[in-house]
Protein backbone atom coordinates (compact mmCIF):
# COMPACT_ATOMS: atom_id res chain seq x y z
CA UNK A 1 0.00 0.00 0.00
CA UNK A 2 2.92 2.34 0.66
CA UNK A 3 4.06 1.87 -2.93
CA UNK A 4 0.69 3.18 -4.10
CA UNK A 5 0.50 6.12 -1.69
CA UNK A 6 4.08 7.28 -2.25
CA UNK A 7 4.21 6.71 -6.01
CA UNK A 8 5.41 9.64 -8.12
CA UNK A 9 5.10 8.91 -11.85
CA UNK A 10 7.48 11.72 -12.79
CA UNK A 11 10.36 9.95 -11.03
CA UNK A 12 9.94 6.66 -12.88
CA UNK A 13 11.06 5.96 -16.43
CA UNK A 14 8.58 4.31 -18.72
CA UNK A 15 9.54 1.01 -20.32
CA UNK A 16 9.75 2.81 -23.64
CA UNK A 17 12.25 5.30 -22.21
CA UNK A 18 14.32 2.46 -20.73
CA UNK A 19 14.64 0.93 -24.20
CA UNK A 20 14.99 4.27 -25.98
CA UNK A 21 11.88 3.98 -28.17
CA UNK A 22 8.28 5.17 -28.16
CA UNK A 23 4.76 3.72 -28.21
CA UNK A 24 4.70 3.60 -32.01
CA UNK A 25 7.79 1.40 -32.18
CA UNK A 26 7.46 -2.01 -33.81
CA UNK A 27 8.56 -5.27 -32.21
CA UNK A 28 11.64 -5.29 -34.43
CA UNK A 29 12.62 -1.78 -33.33
CA UNK A 30 12.17 -2.75 -29.69
CA UNK A 31 14.39 -5.82 -30.15
CA UNK A 32 17.12 -3.79 -31.87
CA UNK A 33 17.11 -1.17 -29.10
CA UNK A 34 17.19 -3.91 -26.49
CA UNK A 35 20.20 -5.61 -28.11
CA UNK A 36 22.15 -2.35 -28.32
CA UNK A 37 21.56 -1.53 -24.65
CA UNK A 38 21.98 -5.13 -23.50
CA UNK A 39 25.50 -5.21 -24.93
CA UNK A 40 26.32 -2.07 -22.98
CA UNK A 41 24.93 -3.26 -19.61
CA UNK A 42 25.42 -7.04 -19.82
CA UNK A 43 26.82 -8.45 -16.54
CA UNK A 44 29.56 -10.34 -18.43
CA UNK A 45 30.89 -7.07 -19.88
CA UNK A 46 30.58 -5.28 -16.51
CA UNK A 47 31.63 -7.78 -13.84
CA UNK A 48 30.97 -6.58 -10.29
CA UNK A 49 29.02 -3.50 -11.40
CA UNK A 50 25.70 -3.53 -9.52
CA UNK A 51 24.20 -0.59 -11.45
CA UNK A 52 24.90 -2.28 -14.79
CA UNK A 53 23.26 -5.47 -13.53
CA UNK A 54 20.22 -3.46 -12.39
CA UNK A 55 19.98 -1.67 -15.74
CA UNK A 56 20.26 -5.00 -17.56
CA UNK A 57 17.44 -6.39 -15.41
CA UNK A 58 15.27 -3.36 -16.26
CA UNK A 59 16.02 -3.85 -19.96
CA UNK A 60 14.99 -7.49 -19.81
CA UNK A 61 11.76 -6.68 -18.00
CA UNK A 62 10.93 -3.88 -20.45
CA UNK A 63 11.59 -6.11 -23.46
CA UNK A 64 9.55 -8.99 -22.02
CA UNK A 65 6.53 -6.75 -21.55
CA UNK A 66 6.78 -4.75 -24.78
CA UNK A 67 7.39 -7.72 -27.10
CA UNK A 68 4.37 -9.64 -25.80
CA UNK A 69 1.30 -8.12 -27.54
CA UNK A 70 -1.08 -8.82 -24.64
CA UNK A 71 1.28 -7.40 -22.00
CA UNK A 72 2.14 -4.43 -24.21
CA UNK A 73 -1.55 -3.59 -24.63
CA UNK A 74 -2.00 -3.81 -20.86
CA UNK A 75 1.06 -1.61 -20.28
CA UNK A 76 -0.14 0.98 -22.81
CA UNK A 77 -3.54 1.02 -21.11
CA UNK A 78 -1.88 1.69 -17.75
CA UNK A 79 0.49 4.26 -19.23
CA UNK A 80 -2.28 6.24 -20.91
CA UNK A 81 -4.72 5.97 -18.00
CA UNK A 82 -2.98 8.53 -15.83
CA UNK A 83 -3.24 6.35 -12.73
CA UNK A 84 -0.86 7.17 -9.92
CA UNK A 85 -0.02 3.58 -9.11
CA UNK A 86 3.11 1.64 -10.08
CA UNK A 87 2.68 -0.62 -13.09
CA UNK A 88 3.78 -3.70 -11.15
CA UNK A 89 1.04 -3.14 -8.55
CA UNK A 90 -1.55 -2.42 -11.24
CA UNK A 91 -0.63 -5.54 -13.21
CA UNK A 92 -0.72 -7.68 -10.07
CA UNK A 93 -4.21 -6.42 -9.23
CA UNK A 94 -5.36 -6.82 -12.83
CA UNK A 95 -4.14 -10.42 -13.03
CA UNK A 96 -5.94 -11.38 -9.87
CA UNK A 97 -9.32 -12.81 -10.85
CA UNK A 98 -11.00 -11.97 -7.57
CA UNK A 99 -10.34 -8.23 -7.57
CA UNK A 100 -11.40 -5.45 -9.84
CA UNK A 101 -9.78 -2.08 -10.34
CA UNK A 102 -12.00 -0.83 -7.52
CA UNK A 103 -10.26 -3.25 -5.17
CA UNK A 104 -13.48 -4.94 -4.23
CA UNK A 105 -14.11 -8.65 -4.22
CA UNK A 106 -16.01 -9.93 -7.21
CA UNK A 107 -18.56 -12.52 -6.22
CA UNK A 108 -19.86 -15.26 -8.43
CA UNK A 109 -23.38 -15.15 -6.96
CA UNK A 110 -25.37 -12.13 -8.13
CA UNK A 111 -27.21 -10.21 -5.45
CA UNK A 112 -30.36 -10.01 -7.57
CA UNK A 113 -31.62 -12.78 -9.77
CA UNK A 114 -31.50 -12.28 -13.52
CA UNK A 115 -34.78 -11.17 -15.08
CA UNK A 116 -34.08 -12.03 -18.70
CA UNK A 117 -36.83 -13.66 -20.72
CA UNK A 118 -35.07 -17.05 -20.66
CA UNK A 119 -34.95 -16.99 -16.86
CA UNK A 120 -38.64 -16.23 -16.39
CA UNK A 121 -40.83 -19.06 -15.13
CA UNK A 122 -43.80 -20.26 -17.15
CA UNK A 123 -46.29 -18.74 -14.72
CA UNK A 124 -44.46 -15.41 -14.80
CA UNK A 125 -47.51 -13.41 -15.86
CA UNK A 126 -49.44 -14.69 -12.84
CA UNK A 127 -46.81 -13.33 -10.48
CA UNK A 128 -46.84 -9.77 -11.84
CA UNK A 129 -49.29 -7.08 -10.94
CA UNK A 130 -50.78 -5.18 -13.88
CA UNK A 131 -52.23 -1.68 -13.59
CA UNK A 132 -55.30 -0.35 -15.42
CA UNK A 133 -53.36 0.49 -18.58
CA UNK A 134 -52.10 -3.08 -18.89
CA UNK A 135 -48.44 -2.41 -18.09
CA UNK A 136 -46.52 -4.07 -15.33
CA UNK A 137 -46.86 -1.98 -12.19
CA UNK A 138 -44.16 -3.81 -10.36
CA UNK A 139 -42.44 -7.11 -9.95
CA UNK A 140 -44.01 -9.56 -7.59
CA UNK A 141 -41.92 -12.47 -8.59
CA UNK A 142 -41.61 -15.23 -6.05
CA UNK A 143 -38.00 -15.77 -5.02
CA UNK A 144 -36.70 -19.01 -3.65
CA UNK A 145 -33.79 -17.40 -1.90
CA UNK A 146 -34.66 -15.72 1.41
CA UNK A 147 -31.57 -13.51 1.28
CA UNK A 148 -32.59 -12.02 -2.04
CA UNK A 149 -36.12 -11.54 -0.74
CA UNK A 150 -34.82 -9.73 2.35
CA UNK A 151 -32.53 -7.61 0.19
CA UNK A 152 -35.33 -6.57 -2.12
CA UNK A 153 -37.53 -5.70 0.88
CA UNK A 154 -34.74 -3.62 2.44
CA UNK A 155 -34.53 -5.92 5.43
CA UNK A 156 -30.77 -6.20 5.06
Amino acid sequence: MDAILQYDPSKEETLYEILGCDQLSTFEQINVEYKIRALKYHPDKNPGDATAAEEFSKLQQARDILVNPKKRKQYDTWLNSGLHIPYAEWARMKESVKTSMHWSVVTTDPMIESTTKEDQPEDFADKMSVNDQGSAAGWRRQTKNDIIKKFRNYDI
